[in-house]
C-alpha cells in the first residue's frame, strides 16, 4: 500500500514538474518545500518499511542529536527553527520522542525479519529514499542558479571594498574573502539536506567558479603594470606575465596595505580551497568522489600572491629610481664636499623606513621575506 502511494505521488509529482519550463525557472522557494516534505515522507517510509535504512535512520538521528549545536533545524514544512528558541527546543523533544519510537519500532521489525528467515520466507526488498525525490534533480538548476546568483552579489562588492579586515590566523584578511568562505560553507550545508549528487555536484563547480573569479577581482584590485597593454589579467598567461612585470605605487601607505591584505586573503583562499574539496567529497554521492578537485584554484591564489609581492617589491624600487636618478646626475668630477652622507642616500633611507617596517607588520615572515628577496634581486642591479 504504501509502495502504489509512492508510485502515485511520484506521477503526480513528475506531471507538476513537466509544466515547469524551462527548468530554471521553478520557483525555489515552492521547489525546496516540495522537496522537503518529499524527502521527509521518503525518510519516514524508509524508517517504516525497510529494516536496515530503519536502523540506519536511528543511527544518525543518535549522531545528529549530539552536534546539534552545528546542525540546521526544520520543521515539518520545512521552515528553518533557531535550535535554540522555545519553538527548536520543543521539536528536538518532540524528534526525539519520535526517534525512541524508532528504534522500538527497529527492534520490532528486527524480530519479525529473524521470524520470516526462520520460517523460510522472503522478505520484500523495498527502497523508498530518492524513489520520488528524484523527480525534482532537472529542475534543482533553478536552487543552484539562486545559490549562484547570491555569490554573485557578494562578489559585486569586492571592487568596493574598503579594506575591512577580519583576523585569520592572527594576520589581517579582507572580509569578504572570510564573508565568501562562510557563505559556501553554509551552502554545502543546505545543499546536502537536499541531494548529495547531481545538483551537489553542479553546485561545487559554482563553487570553483566563484573562487575563480573572487582571485582575479583581487589582482583588479592591484595597480596595473607600467606599460600594460591587456584590459585585465583573467588567465594564466597574463598573471605569470603580471607576476614579471614592474608597477608604480601611488604614494601613502593605503596601496601597501591593500596589497599586504590581498597577500594575506590570497594565502588565507589557498589554504582553505582544499579543505572545501575535502568537505564536498565527504559528503557527495560515491559515484561523484573522484571527481572534485579543487587544485586550480589553490594555483589562482597563490599566483595572486606572487603577483601582489611583486607589486610591493617593484613599487618600493619605482619609489627608490627617483634618488638613485638624484645620484646619476651628481657632478661627481667636480664634487668637493666631504660630509657624512649624500642627499640622496638620505632619501633611500627614509623611502626604505616609509615602507619596509610596514610590510614587516602586515605580512607572514614567509611572505615578508619573499618580498625581501623579490626586492634585492630586481633592486641590487640598479
Amino acid at each position: 500500500m504504501a509502495l502504489d502511494f509512492a508510485k502515485r505521488t511520484k506521477t503526480m509529482i513528475t506531471n507538476i514538474l513537466l509544466k515547469i519550463d524551462p527548468p530554471e525557472s521553478a520557483d525555489v522557494e515552492l521547489l525546496l518545500k516540495g522537496l522537503t516534505k518529499t524527502l521527509a515522507f521518503e525518510r519516514e517510509a524508509a524508517a517504516t518499511f525497510e529494516v536496515n535504512a530503519a536502523r540506519q535512520a536511528v543511527l544518525s538521528e543518535g549522531q545528529l542529536n549530539e552536534n546539534s549545536a552545528d546542525s540546521m533545524l526544520m520543521d515539518d514544512d520545512g521552515n528553518v527553527v533557531d535550535p535554540n528558541s522555545s519553538a527548536g527546543i520543543q521539536l528536538k523533544y518532540k524528534r526525539l520522542g519520535e526517534r525512541n519510537a524508532r528504534k522500538e519500532k527497529v527492534e520490532q521489525m528486527e524480530e519479525e525479519q529473524k521470524e520470516m528467515e526462520q520460517k523460510g520466507l522472503k522478505t520484500i526488498d523495498v527502497k523508498f529514499r530518492g524513489y520520488i525525490s528524484r523527480s525534482f534533480d532537472a529542475y534543482m538548476i533553478a536552487y543552484v542558479k539562486k545559490e549562484r546568483q547570491n555569490m554573485d552579489n557578494m562578489l559585486d562588492e569586492v571592487m568596493a571594498e574598503d579594506g575591512s579586515t577580519d583576523d585569520q590566523s592572527g594576520l589581517p584578511v579582507l572580509s569578504s574573502s572570510v564573508n565568501l568562505f562562510g557563505y559556501i560553507k553554509q551552502s554545502v550545508k543546505r545543499c546536502t539536506g537536499y541531494s548529495t549528487g547531481q545538483t551537489f555536484y553542479n553546485l561545487q563547480k559554482e563553487y570553483q567558479d566563484v573562487l575563480t573569479r573572487y582571485s582575479n577581482l583581487l589582482i583588479n584590485k592591484l595597480p596595473k603594470p607600467l606599460n600594460d597593454s591587456s584590459s585585465s589579467n583573467n588567465n594564466g598567461e597574463n598573471n605569470n606575465v603580471a607576476a614579471h612585470a614592474n608597477y608604480k605605487l601611488d604614494d601613502g601607505e593605503d596601496v601597501l596595505r591593500m596589497a599586504c591584505l590581498i597577500v594575506n586573503t590570497s594565502e588565507y583562499c589557498a589554504e582553505t580551497s582544499p579543505q572545501l574539496a575535502d568537505m564536498v567529497r565527504e559528503k557527495i554521492d560515491e559515484a561523484f568522489k573522484d571527481h572534485i578537485n579543487m587544485d586550480a584554484i589553490e594555483d589562482s591564489f597563490y599566483d595572486v600572491i606572487n603577483i601582489s609581492i611583486r607589486v610591493l617589491a617593484s613599487g618600493l624600487e619605482q619609489r627608490l629610481l627617483k634618488h638613485l636618478d638624484i645620484m646619476t646626475k651628481m657632478p661627481w668630477d667636480t664634487w668637493t664636499d666631504v660630509g657624512d652622507q649624500s642627499q640622496y642616500i638620505g632619501l633611500i633611507h627614509q623611502t626604505c623606513l616609509d615602507v619596509v617596517p610596514l610590510l614587516k607588520k602586515l605580512l607572514s615572515e614567509t611572505y615578508f621575506r619573499s618580498f625581501c628577496d623579490s626586492f634585492i634581486s630586481s633592486f641590487l642591479p640598479q
